[in-house]
């Protein structure tokens, strides 16, 4: 009969070129920075960013659109007012690329370090930047 070999013909373990070819895959990456980002909000500047979050707008943005429009739409208000939000950023200084967009609505925006989630767990039970609303269909 034709068909498939059973599984005791396959080889038990990879050719040597394909052993190695795997174990440059297998290197361990450094850990994702972390940050969480601080913002002053520009006057009236809010509800047109909202509206672009929400139009998925800034979603579109390559490369780092999602991201971006993904923390947005969680970030908190602190006490003064600010927005607050954690970031992943391999750009050097962070948020290099993102600064075209946010510059827009922001200013005086600080970085902090911070642990992969330290950042959500500290700013989460405060309230949020923007009203959730629906996405436009």
């Amino acid at each position: 009969m034709g068909g498939h070999p059973s599984l005791s013909a396959l080889p038990t373990s990879l050719p040597q070129a394909e052993r190695q070819e795997s174990e440059l895959w297998s290197v361990t990456l450094p850990a994702m920075p972390h940050y969480l980002v601080t913002a002053t909000p520009k006057d009236g500047s809010l509800a047109r960013l909202q509206d672009r979050i929400d139009s998925g707008e800034i979603a579109k943005l390559r490369p780092f659109g999602k991201a971006l429009s993904n923390v947005l739409s969680d970030a908190r208000r602190d006490d003064d007012g600010n927005a607050v939000w954690e970031h992943v950023d391999f750009g050097d200084p962070p948020l290099q690329a993102e600064r075209e967009i946010l510059d827009e609505y922001f200013s005086e925006i600080e970085v902090e370090e911070v642990e992969e989630m330290e950042g959500w767990h500290s700013i989460g039970a405060w309230p949020r930047l923007f009203k959730v609303r629906r996405p436009h269909v």
